[in-house]
């Protein structure tokens, strides 16, 4: 049982949430503009983001033993999971899981394809999600390391799965969800930098070439502020191009735990001793938050 319990931890459910909620973002985005939603399509399309999703997390803790072996400052959403470094469980267990997600993600859309004859959009998007989570730690890209990592999460998790979702349902792609998802992009980019802070000493050590520690902690701090505050901004094409009112009404009430994340952030760098939870959980909330409030929007104009 102790296993069982430390071999779920490894994958670290508590970001699984995340890609429900941007998945069903798309497909209420396809909802919005007329499209009836396929229920079992629906599922299978979450099982297999759900799966590639948690083959990131057990992938990246594989990968990262030697920098999460360093890190003294791991909090419940950074520095990975804790649980190789203890010794709880050996690091090919890791990788098996891992690679047995990553099968069973595509396993999902091979029946998905097989029942609907899903668009080559949507194995498009799909390819796009699958090789951006694979190789966010895997060689030989390693993403995590070269500084282009945190784009390319937030590419994947705030786009190519709300994508994936309206494009299994629509079968083609709208610039509707490029649109709603920009300040969610911005968000995302700005949560997985606010995990680098606790991890900059570690990641410095084992030569991992994260945004924070090529620019360093006050330039780094600097953008953080102005991506999160450019989140809200990139409201304005959102709504030019048609998202929800009442989605972009919601998701400003986001801007509140934005303010308290940078405020963390930016009295960190400055001195001030700010526990490293406050930031990442600051982050966290900031996101899930943002995702969940555009989500409620966009389903509130679809049901009128």
């Amino acid at each position: 049982m102790k296993q069982a319990i430390a071999v779920i931890r490894l994958g670290r459910p508590q970001f699984l949430i995340g890609g429900f909620t941007m998945y069903a973002l798309g497909a209420a985005l396809a909802n919005f503009q007329g499209v009836a939603i396929d229920l079992t399509a629906y599922v299978l399309g979450q099982l297999a983001v759900t799966s590639i999703h948690a083959m990131t997390h057990y992938l990246n803790d594989y990968h990262d033993l030697e920098t999460d072996r360093l890190n003294t400052r791991r909090t419940f959403f950074s520095g990975g999971s804790g649980i190789l470094p203890a010794g709880l469980l050996p690091p090919r267990v890791a990788l098996y899981a891992g690679l047995s997600l990553l099968s069973i993600g595509f396993l999902f859309m091979l029946v998905l394809a097989v029942l609907y004859s899903i668009s080559l959009a949507a194995w498009i998007v799909f390819a796009g999600t699958m090789v951006g989570a694979a190789f966010y730690s895997s060689p030989p890209l390693r993403l995590a390391s070269t500084g282009f990592g945190e784009v390319t999460t937030a590419l994947v998790v705030a786009f190519l799965v709300a994508a994936l979702a309206y494009t299994i349902q629509a079968e083609t792609l709208s610039l509707l969800v490029f649109t709603t998802t920009l300040p969610l992009i911005a968000l995302a980019w700005a949560m997985v930098v606010a995990f680098e802070f606790p991890d900059h000493d570690a990641d410095r050590s084992a030569g991992k070439r994260t945004v924070l520690v090529r620019l360093g902690a006050r330039t780094t701090a600097n953008l953080h502020t102005g991506v999160s505050l450019l989140a809200f901004i990139l409201l304005a094409p959102a709504i030019a191009t048609g998202t929800p009112s009442m989605a972009v009404a919601l998701f400003l009430l986001a801007a509140i735990p934005a303010l308290g994340t940078t405020a963390f952030i930016q009295l960190s760098v400055r001195g001030a001793a700010v526990r490293p939870i406050w930031m990442t959980l600051g982050a966290v909330t900031t996101f899930g938050l943002a995702g969940a409030l555009m989500l409620a929007g966009v389903v509130w104009e679809g049901l009128r």
